[in-house]
Parts: C-alpha cells; sequence; structure tokens
C-alpha cells in the first residue's frame, strides 16, 4: 500500500544503506491520471497530485498500485499515506503549497535511502502540489543540487550525495559537524583540492565501478588530534535506470579502533607472558578449534603452531582424547570452571597432569571460548606414591613394636596410630583420626597430655608414667614419651651441633636420630649410641647449607661418576623379571654394560 511505502520512508534507521531516490522533473500541469502515468515514466517515479487543501486530485498507475485501490471519491492525502506519516508530511506540504520546491531525503526501514519531491505548480483553480516518490534521473539530481534537503540533516547519520563525475550534490548536518564545513565543502573527486579529497577519490571511482566499498583513515579538523573515521561509498541503486550517482556515509570508529588497539596491546602482553611460562595454554573457540595456543603446548604436544591453530581437538590430540575431554569442555562453555587430574598419553609418553578449563565470556556475558590451562603434577604423583609407600614401611614396622604408638599434627589432632594404639585403648581408627586426645581421651587425660605437649613445643624432653585404666579393662601404669617431629630447620641445627660438639659430620636422616636421642637421653652418664644411616656425601647440598661446605666423596667412590653403569633392560612384566633373576641364578645371563 502506498501507506506502507510512506511509513518505509520516512522510519529512520541510523544504519542506513542507500537506496531508490526520486526527484520531479519540471512537469506541465496534469491533473487526470494518464497524465501522471506519463510522468512516472519519465522519471521512474510514483506519481500523485494534490490541491491546496491536501486533497488528491489524481494518481499515477504506480500510485494506484502502491496503494492498491483506486480512490471512490474526494480522498484526502492524509487518508492515502496513514495519520502517523501524515503527521511527518505536513510541514513540507505547507511549505509546497506556499510555493516552496522541496527536495525530502529519508531513510527506509529496509535499510535504503530515499526521496519524496514536493514541487509546486499553478493551475487555474489554483496552487497543486506533484509528489513523487523514489526513482530520479542523473540529471534532474544534478538540477536539484539548489533544492533544500530536508529530512537528510534531521538523520544522525553523517550523509553526502554526489554524481557519478564526483560532484557534491548535497550534505547534512551531521557528516559538517564531523568533518568540518571547510572540509565537506571541498570534497570535489572531479578536481581534488583538499588532502581528504585526494585521498578519498581513488575509493570514490573503484566504488562507481566495482560497488559498494568502506576505508578507514585518521583524519582531524583544525589541527584537532586526529580521530579515526570510516568512509562507506555505495552506488544508488537505480533498478532499470541510469545509476545518478554515489553515496557517501561517515561514521566516528575513533572509540572502537583504540579499543581495539588496547586489545592488540593487552593480546600482545598476554602473549610474551602466556609464552614465557612453564603452564600449557590454548584457547578453544565455540566449534573446539585452537584458535591459540603458547610455546610450552606446542612443545608438550610435538606439534609446530600450524598443525594447531584452527584445527580441531581431535585433529590435534586424536580422536579418543578429545572425547574423553568433550564433557569438561561443554560444562566450561556453559560458564563453569573446571578442574581434574589426568593421566594420559600424549606425544608418546603418558604423564599426569593437571587440566583447567576456564570461560572467556564476551562483555555480554556471554561464552565465547574457553581457555585452557595445564601443568604436569608427575613429581607431586611421585612423591605421593613414595608417600604412601613410606607409611606403608612405618605402619609395617610400628604395627609390629610392642608399644603404642600415635601422631599428633600441629592442630593437635591425631594423623596416625598403629594397631597396639587402637586395641590396647578399645577404639576404631575412625574413633581417633582427625580427633583431639580431648574427643578420644576426655578431659582429665587431654589436661595433662595437653601440658606434656606445650613443654615439648618449647624444647624439653619429656616422659612421664601415668596409671589409668583403658577401656573396658583394669587400671595399668603407663611410661609416656613424647618426641617432637623436627622441621628441615630443626634437622639443619642438629648436624651443625653433631659437627660442634662431636666433630662428625652426619647427614640429614642421622640428624633426625641424633636429635631424637637428645631428648630420649635419661642418664648423661650412660653412654647413647646413634647409628648413621647414609654418608653425608649423599645430601651435599642440605649439609652445605647447615654447616656452610660442601662434603666430599669418600675415597672409595671418588671416581663413582666415571665408572662402568651396568644396566639391563626389561619390560614392565612380572614374568619378565622371575625369568631374568632365574637366569641370573643360573649364570645364563651376563650383564649388558654400558659405559656412560
Amino acid at each position: 500500500m502506498l501507506s506502507d511505502l510512506i511509513s518505509r520512508v520516512l522510519s529512520v534507521d541510523n544504519g542506513a544503506r542507500p537506496g531508490h531516490g526520486a526527484v520531479l522533473p519540471t512537469t506541465p500541469e496534469a491533473s487526470d491520471t494518464s497524465a501522471l502515468s506519463l510522468l512516472e515514466t519519465w522519471t521512474d517515479s510514483a506519481m500523485t497530485l494534490v490541491d491546496a487543501a491536501f486533497m488528491v486530485l489524481a494518481q499515477g498507475q504506480r500510485s494506484k498500485a502502491l496503494a492498491e485501490t483506486a480512490p471512490l471519491g474526494p480522498q484526502k492525502f492524509a487518508d492515502l499515506v496513514g495519520a502517523a506519516n501524515w503527521s511527518v508530511l505536513k510541514p513540507y506540504f505547507e511549505r509546497a503549497v506556499a510555493g516552496e520546491w522541496l527536495l525530502v531525503a529519508t531513510s527506509h526501514a529496509d535499510g535504503r535511502i530515499g526521496r519524496i519531491e514536493l514541487r509546486p505548480a499553478e493551475r487555474a483553480d489554483g496552487r497543486v502540489v506533484f509528489v513523487g516518490f523514489r526513482a530520479g534521473a542523473k540529471e534532474r539530481l544534478e538540477s536539484s543540487a539548489g533544492s533544500k534537503v530536508v529530512t537528510a540533516e534531521d538523520i544522525p547519520r553523517s550523509i553526502a550525495f554526489f554524481t557519478r563525475e564526483g560532484k557534491l550534490v548535497w550534505s547534512n548536518r551531521a557528516l559538517r559537524a564531523v568533518l568540518g564545513e571547510e572540509a565537506v565543502q571541498g570534497l570535489d573527486f572531479q578536481d581534488p583540492q583538499t588532502s581528504l579529497a585526494r585521498e578519498l577519490q581513488p575509493h570514490f571511482h573503484e566504488a562507481s565501478l566495482q560497488g559498494p566499498l568502506e576505508v578507514e583513515l585518521q583524519y582531524g579538523v583544525d589541527n584537532a588530534p586526529g580521530r579515526w573515521l570510516r568512509f562507506d561509498f555505495v552506488p544508488e541503486d537505480k533498478t532499470g535506470a541510469e545509476q545518478s550517482g554515489l553515496f557517501l556515509f561517515c561514521t566516528d570508529i575513533d572509540t572502537q579502533h583504540m579499543a581495539a588497539l588496547a586489545l592488540e596491546q593487552s593480546e600482545i602482553h598476554f602473549r610474551s607472558f602466556s609464552e614465557n611460562i612453564p603452564e600449557a595454554i590454548a584457547f578453544l573457540d565455540r566449534a573446539r578449534h585452537y584458535r591459540y595456543a603458547n610455546q610450552a603446548f606446542l612443545e608438550l604436544i610435538g606439534k609446530p603452531r600450524e598443525e594447531v591453530i584452527g584445527h580441531s581437538v581431535a585433529q590435534v590430540v586424536g580422536t579418543e582424547l578429545s572425547e574423553q575431554r568433550r564433557p569438561h569442555f561443554e560444562r566450561a562453555l556453559a560458564g563453569e570452571f573446571v578442574r581434574l587430574e589426568a593421566h594420559d598419553w600424549i606425544n608418546g609418553s603418558q604423564t599426569w597432569r593437571e587440566i583447567r578449563y576456564h570461560p572467556y565470556r564476551h562483555k555480554d556475558g556471554s561464552v565465547q571460548g574457553v581457555y585452557v590451562a595445564s601443568r604436569s603434577i608427575e613429581a607431586q604423583k611421585m612423591t605421593q606414591g613414595e608417600l604412601r609407600e613410606e607409611q606403608a614401611r612405618i605402619r609395617v614396622l610400628t604395627d609390629n613394636l610392642p608399644a603404642q604408638i600415635s601422631y599428633l599434627g600441629p592442630d593437635r589432632r591425631y594423623r596416625y596410630c598403629n594397631n597396639l594404639f587402637l586395641s590396647d585403648n578399645g577404639l576404631t581408627e575412625a574413633e581417633v583420626i582427625g580427633r583431639t586426645p580431648l574427643d578420644v581421651f576426655g578431659p582429665d587425660i587431654d589436661a595433662e597430655l595437653q601440658r606434656q605437649l606445650d613443654a615439648v613445643v618449647q624444647g624439653a624432653r619429656v616422659q612421664f608414667e601415668r596409671r589409668s585404666a583403658p577401656q573396658a579393662s583394669e587400671p595399668r601404669w603407663w611410661r609416656v614419651s613424647i618426641v617432637a617431629d623436627f622441621d628441615d630447620a630443626g634437622t639443619l641445627k642438629a648436624i651443625a651441633d653433631c659437627l660442634a660438639r662431636f666433630g662428625e659430620t652426619i647427614d640429614p636422616h642421622t640428624a633426625v636420630g641424633y636429635e631424637v636421642a637428645q631428648h630420649h637421653r635419661r642418664d648423661p652418664r650412660v653412654p647413647m649410641v646413634v647409628l648413621a644411616t647414609a654418608h653425608p656425601a649423599k645430601f651435599p647440598d642440605a649439609v652445605q647449607k647447615a654447616i656452610g661446605t660442601r662434603p666430599a666423596l669418600p675415597a672409595r667412590l671418588g671416581d663413582l661418576m666415571d665408572r662402568t653403569e651396568r644396566v639391563d633392560g626389561l619390560p614392565n612384566d612380572a614374568a619378565a623379571l622371575k625369568q631374568m633373576i632365574d637366569d641370573r641364578m643360573a649364570g645364563t645371563r651376563p650383564r649388558v654394560k654400558v659405559r656412560t
């Protein structure tokens, strides 16, 4: 309907792209449909004729087609276009009736730029106004350059229109505010005289020949610091008619450009940081393709950057591992921080790694991808395994000693107890581990035990006897010894003390026994024997830290590092180990000698 067309034409869209325009040529008086239809053919416009009271006198065929039905009698133009559109058009119609020729540049809702021309004419029965929508020829644009552009002035988007040869036809207030009056007047691409016109000229001609294009450049007004601007050249859409010119749209993108530069600098800083840390870091987009990987990640998987960036997880680490990790990625993509430990085969070896999935959120809150960071925890796992083995050895030892043994942590809660401790007191491990002496034995025993623990913390040697009754048994006499568990500082102090008092250098393990012996020595007249567990040269760093000098290897081991190393490789198989032992005992399997 015609009202629909007007509605589209009059709606302003800041992101508009140019479209059809309309300029009416000078026309003879006409008051019937056939004359208007002829004008439509000449101008590629939809023509309507209204009188000074804004009543529709006649419509061309195109105008009728837009209205879908011809008026059945006198009809107001306001009824033809609708009340909302008429409220916008009426001031311009009033000026046209007063004799002013108006060219109205407007913006379509579908993103095109259009024009409406209101041209007054005198007839014997009074003044009338020819109204033309949409189409216009090139020469008519040039002749209309002196007409007043109304609506374009109010569009916040910076716009100008040029002939095909590059002559400025019109510009709006927004463009002049951005570039300055003088710069806009100097936008002549036929004979460019300003630096801005010269810089834009080749892009104007390229758009004339090849279609829409955009260019970004930095431009300053009146010696002010240059701002980044984007210029869009878009040829006028002229279906079935010769192109009349090009639209120029100017957008201030300085804020976005500076933000992009800041982001680029931020990424540079991030890369300089991530490329120099041992953690393997990669970024996956929503499709699980790698968009970034640091050097540690590339070394971990043993692939060059070009075989990683842009490739999927399955292509980089294999389908099996990719599917194992998919649930964790999807949880992170849903916004969850995910941490796991995994024992994976990567690049031909199996290692323990801690893996963390960090969602990357856009400023609008949506998750755009996931950062994956991982680090080796192989040493930690080995230490944990060694600790478990050590604890198992300690338990074997303590469970076979005829004494109750327990261990309290710094928080004075039980961390360990042997079987005799549990059986003599009628307790289970669940009733002891993690609890305090007060929880286990009650206030009487706890009060005395706490006093003794305080003394041990102060460096005292504690041993006392007490008569008490374990659960459901007769009272007994107990001798209780409390020994401090020394940290590294205490161990180093013991090494130094032994050297100062006895002239002997001992290793850290022996130092622990030496310190315990000092606390357990009841009678100074009775010698205390401490058996060394290793030569101090086995722990050169710790000993040097304690006494300031590095222990030397004993003479018999002076050439240890130069001796022949005897090794015999075996698969990780118990049967193979058993066979090797049998062969060795039978003398049929020689050692493999390797000089290192």
